[in-house]
This record gives structure tokens, sequence and C-alpha cells, in this order.
């Protein structure tokens, strides 16, 4: 059955302590309305409601459902973001990732939902903490072996999809690789299974969810590299400073529970106490080994079962 293959084999990860936490953030009032002052009060009575771009196809962090409405786990932390400081996010919608980031680069939109920060970003975005915490796992074939130390593998395929954090990081850090491009993270997963591709990069909430609920029978987690963990932020216009002060006390006041119950609504995660020895990574790192069981999909993967096509 799929949920014993993954607790047995696929979902054997490490993962640092508070990963899916937002990490320590000053918060004098959490999970409280936030104080404003009379400048960031007048910034909202003025520029409310704020634009906002999100990915629309990356349950279960976000998506944009049939009624264009903005579900998911970060629908769920900007939701309290917003009731906590009077923001009001109205989504500018897009027909993908790509669609969206050139979107906020020409200011059709003031805030970005749920990314990394990158040296490219920085150019025309200012982040707030993060709002979440997530590693990411490299995805292989069923046969691949386990992934020690990603700069050992001289020629390796990896496909990423473009306009990313870890297209625009693995590039820079790994030429060891070749990256392949891709529009998304299915089509990405399925140039692996298809054999196009050696490998993929995925957070690993959203990894589990996915080989879970889509049948990626041939597909396994191999591994992970330390220090690339998504660091979820919202990204705002450098012209809106007074914004970017606002929706940081927002996420300051995000707690553990805010967090956790924002991801257990759509992914449950247990505690382990036994890995496969071809699955152990390094002691030295002092993680955790989770296994992550995905809830019934809210929103079901875009490929189905056996049927792994790469899109556009």
């Amino acid at each position: 059955k799929i949920g014993e293959r993954l607790r047995t084999r696929a979902v054997a990860v490490a993962l640092c302590v508070g990963c899916v936490c937002g990490g320590a953030l000053a918060s004098p009032t959490p999970g409280q309305v936030v104080e404003l002052t009379d400048s960031e009060r007048a910034y909202l009575s003025v520029h409310n409601p704020v634009s906002l771009c999100v990915d629309p196809d990356w349950w279960p962090f976000e998506v944009i459902d049939d009624a264009g409405r903005h579900k998911g786990i970060a629908a769920e932390l900007l939701a309290l973001v917003s009731e906590r400081t009077g923001v009001r996010f109205v989504v500018h919608a897009t027909p993908n990732w790509e669609a969206a980031v050139a979107a906020s680069k020409s200011g059709q939109c003031l805030v970005m939902s749920f990314l990394n920060r990158t040296p490219d970003r920085d150019q025309w975005l200012r982040f707030t903490q993060p709002v979440l915490i997530d590693p990411n796992v490299l995805i292989t074939r069923e046969e691949h072996p386990f992934i020690a130390d990603l700069a050992a593998l001289k020629g390796a395929t990896i496909a990423l999809p473009k306009a990313t954090a870890m297209h625009e990081r693995i590039t820079r850090e790994f030429p060891n690789l070749r990256v392949l491009d891709t529009h998304s993270e299915p089509e990405s997963l399925g140039w692996v299974s298809e054999h196009r591709a050696d490998m993929t990069l995925r957070s690993l909430i959203v990894a589990a969810h996915t080989i879970k609920t889509g049948g990626w029978f041939n597909l396994k987690i191999s591994g992970l590299i330390p220090g690339y963990e998504n660091r979820l932020a919202m990204g705002v216009l450098h012209s809106e400073t007074t914004l970017l002060a606002i929706l940081e006390k927002g996420v300051a006041s995000l707690t553990d529970d805010d967090r956790r119950q924002a991801v257990d609504k759509h992914v449950s995660m247990k505690v382990v106490t036994e890995v496969k020895r071809d699955y152990t990574l390094a002691i030295g790192l002092g993680l955790l080994l989770l296994s992550v069981l995905a809830t019934v999909p809210v929103h079901p993967p875009a490929i189905p079962i056996g049927q792994a096509q790469a899109a556009g």
C-alpha cells in the first residue's frame, strides 16, 4: 500500500528540530492583534486592499482554486497576518509561478506570498522574516542509491522549475550538475519518473503529499542537502517600506502552534524511530527523523496515477 511504502521506505529523511516552525522571531504579543503606528494606520487607510501574487499551483503550500480563492498552508498563515495587522490581501491571479514573478517585477502586485529570498529577488523585493521553514529533499527513481554528497555526482541531471529559488541556487552552487528547465514541480517529477532526469529537489511537505496521493510508485526520497531548507517569507516591493514594517509585525505574531495547525490541516507529521540503513543520513547533522503522512488530498495533483506527463 502507498501509505506503508512511505512509512518504510520513501520518507525516512532528516529534518531539523522546528523546521516546520518559523524559527526564532521576536514576538511581543504572539497570537494577538499587533499595534500599529499612526503612519502605518495611515498607510493602510490609503492602500488597502493590498495586491498579492501567489503560486497558483503549489499544493499543499498554496493554490488558486476554481473559484479564484487562495487556499493552502500559505493562505492559512497569511489570513492570520491579515487578521492581526488589518492588511487586506486581494490576489492578483496569474496562470503560473513564472507569470507571478513577472507580475511582481512589473509592480502589478505589492506583495509575493510565500517564497525564498535570493540575490536575484533582492533586486526588487525586501523580505519579512520566514513565515514557515521547510527542508527540501532529493527525489529520484526507486533504483537510485541514497545521495550522501550531491557535489560528488558528475554530469547528473536535475529537473527544476524555472524562476525558482532552488533553480537559481543549484545552478550557481553545483556546476557538476546539469540543470534541466521545467515549468512546474509536477513536470519535474514526471521527467524523473520517465528517465528524462536523474532527480529533482522538492519541499519535504510537498514531496510527501505528492508521492502519496499522486501514485508515483517508482519514485523515492533519496536524501537532502544541508542548508537548503525553504525559508518561506513574504516579499514586498522596495518602494513599500511601511507595508514591509506592518507585515513584519504580523509575521512576528505567528506562534509555533499557528504554524503547526496550518500544516496539520493539510499534511500530518509524526516522528519515527527506525530508518532503513541505506537512507541513514550523517549523524553529525544532529537531525530528527520524520515520517510524513499526507492527509486525504483537498486539491489532488494534476498528474493522475501512472500518467506522469511533462506539462506544456
